[in-house]
C-alpha cells in the first residue's frame, strides 16, 4: 500500500509539473491586459519581420489605442515611426510616455528592450551598448537582443562579428528568416556577390510569398548589371504584395545604372494607383528629367533641374555640387563642400562619418576634374572609394558605381592609361554593362 501511495504522489507531482510547465508556455511574452492589444501587437512583428513597415506601424498603433500602458507596443510604434519617418505619431509624447512607465511590471526582455531605447533616445550610446551586452550575458540566445547586436555591428562594419551574429540569430530563432537578409547584405558589402545571392535565394525560400526577398535579391541584380533578371524579381515583389513601394524605387534605380529613363513615367504611375506616399512619388517624379540630363551630361540641364522645385524634393547636394563647378557656378558649390567638411569635425567614427567622407571626397575629386586637376581628381575619387561597399542599392552600392565612373575618367584624362584599364576592369568584374558604360564616356 505505501508503495502504491508513493506511486500515486509522484504521478500527481508529475502531473503538476507538467501542468505548471504548459501553463509557463501559455503565458504571454508581453505585459498587457489586453488579449485584443497582444493580438494587434503580434501582428505587427509579423509585419515587422516582414518589412511591412507600414502594415506593422498599423498594428502597433491599434494595440496602443486598446491599451494606452502597453509599454512595448508604444515603444514599437516609436521605433517603427521613426524608421520609416512616419510624421503622423507625435515622438515627443510618445517618449515621455514611455520614460514614466514603471519596468518592475515588465518582464526582462521588456526592461532591457525599453531601458535601451531610451537611452538611444536620449543619446546615451555608451549606456545603450552597456545595456545590451549586460543583457546578452543573461540571455545569449534572445532573438531580439541578437538583431540589434547584429545591426550595430554591421553598422560599425564589423562585418565578421556581424555575420558571426546573424548566424546564430537564424540558428537558435529559424522563424526569423529576415536574418538571411542580413547576411545577404553584410555578404555585399565584402564584395562575395556569389555568398550574397545564396543568402537572398534562402531568404526567398524560407519566406516565398513575401515581398522583400525578391526586392533584396533585386538590388544585387541591379548593383551587378543583371538588369531583366531584376526587373523580373522586382515585379514578384509586386505580385507578393502590390503596395511594397520600394520596388518601384528600385526600378528606377535600375534605371538609372542601365542609363536609360524610358518607361518611368509608367513606373511612376503604377506606384500612383498602388497608393505609395505622395513624397516617395514627388522624388520619383523628380529623379527622371534629373538622370536623364545626368546621362547626356547636360550639366546645364541638371542645374536647372535642382534649382527648381526638384531641388528640394531630392535634396541631391552631390549632384547639385557637381552641376555647379561644372557650369562655372564655384559660389553656388563651396557652400556645400564646406557643410560636408565641418560635419566629418563634429562626428565621432561611425558609418554615417564613412559616407560623409566619402561624399565630401567625391565633391572634391568633381571640383579637382572640373579643374582639369586630373591627377588630383583620381586621387580624391580613389579616397572615397576606400570609404563605400556595395551595400544596397540605396546605401552606398550606387554611389560607389558611380564614383568608379569618374575615378576611371579622371585616370584616363591624367593619361594613367594602365590604371584606368585596371579599374575598367574591376568594374566589369562587379557590373559588365555599367562597364561598358563607362568605357564608351
Amino acid at each position: 500500500m505505501r508503495r502504491r501511495i508513493l506511486i500515486i504522489s509522484v504521478v500527481i507531482l508529475a502531473g503538476l509539473a507538467v501542468s505548471w510547465l504548459l501553463i509557463a508556455q501559455r503565458q504571454p511574452e508581453w505585459t498587457t491586459a489586453s488579449a485584443d492589444a497582444l493580438g494587434e501587437f503580434e501582428l505587427g512583428l509579423e509585419a515587422q519581420g516582414k518589412v511591412y513597415s507600414a502594415e506593422a506601424l498599423q498594428h502597433f498603433s491599434r494595440a496602443v489605442a486598446l491599451d494606452p500602458d502597453f509599454s512595448m507596443a508604444r515603444l514599437f510604434q516609436l521605433i517603427t515611426a521613426s524608421d520609416s519617418k512616419d510624421a503622423s505619431l507625435d515622438r515627443t509624447q510618445a517618449r515621455i510616455h514611455l520614460e514614466k512607465t514603471d519596468p518592475s511590471g515588465l518582464k526582462p526582455r521588456e526592461r532591457f528592450l525599453l531601458g535601451y531605447y531610451l537611452k538611444l533616445f536620449n543619446h546615451d550610446a555608451e549606456g545603450a551598448a552597456e545595456a545590451l551586452e549586460a543583457y546578452l550575458d543573461a540571455e545569449p540566445d534572445d532573438p531580439f537582443a541578437l538583431d540589434i547586436l547584429g545591426r550595430r555591428q554591421a553598422g560599425r562594419r564589423d562585418w565578421a562579428a556581424a555575420e558571426k551574429t546573424f548566424k546564430r540569430l537564424a540558428k537558435v530563432a529559424p522563424n526569423r528568416v529576415e536574418a538571411y537578409n542580413q547576411l545577404g547584405y553584410i555578404a555585399l558589402a565584402r564584395g562575395d556577390f556569389a555568398d550574397s545571392e545564396r543568402m537572398f535565394r534562402t531568404y526567398m525560400y524560407l519566406a516565398p510569398d513575401q515581398a522583400n526577398p525578391h526586392d533584396s535579391l533585386a538590388e544585387l541584380l541591379i548593383l551587378t548589371g543583371r538588369y531583366d533578371e531584376a526587373r523580373e524579381q522586382l515585379e514578384q515583389a509586386l505580385r507578393a504584395k502590390p503596395d511594397f513601394c520600394v520596388a518601384f524605387q528600385h526600378m528606377h534605380s535600375l534605371a538609372i545604372l542601365k542609363g536609360s529613363m524610358d518607361g518611368m513615367e509608367a513606373v511612376v504611375e503604377r506606384a500612383r494607383a498602388a497608393g505609395c506616399e505622395a513624397p516617395m512619388l514627388a522624388r520619383m517624379h523628380c529623379q527622371t528629367p534629373l538622370w536623364r540630363a545626368m546621362h547626356g551630361q547636360d550639366w546645364e540641364g541638371v542645374w536647372q533641374v535642382l534649382s527648381g522645385e526638384c531641388g528640394q524634393v531630392l535634396g541631391e547636394d552631390t549632384l547639385r555640387f557637381t552641376a555647379a563647378v561644372n557650369t562655372g557656378r564655384t559660389a553656388e558649390a563651396a557652400p556645400t563642400l564646406a557643410k560636408y567638411l565641418q560635419a566629418l569635425e563634429k562626428e565621432p567614427p561611425s558609418f554615417k562619418k564613412s559616407v560623409t567622407s566619402a561624399i565630401s571626397l567625391f565633391m572634391q575629386g568633381q571640383e579637382e576634374l572640373a579643374a582639369g586637376r586630373f591627377a588630383a581628381a583620381a586621387e580624391r575619387f580613389a579616397g572615397a572609394d576606400a570609404q563605400l561597399t556595395y551595400r544596397g542599392v540605396d546605401e552606398t552600392g550606387t554611389l560607389k558605381l558611380f564614383n568608379r565612373q569618374c575615378w576611371y575618367r579622371a585616370l584616363r584624362r591624367a593619361g594613367a592609361t594602365s590604371q584606368a584599364a585596371s579599374l575598367l576592369a574591376e568594374i566589369r568584374a562587379v557590373n559588365p554593362p555599367f562597364a561598358d558604360l563607362t568605357a564608351a564616356q
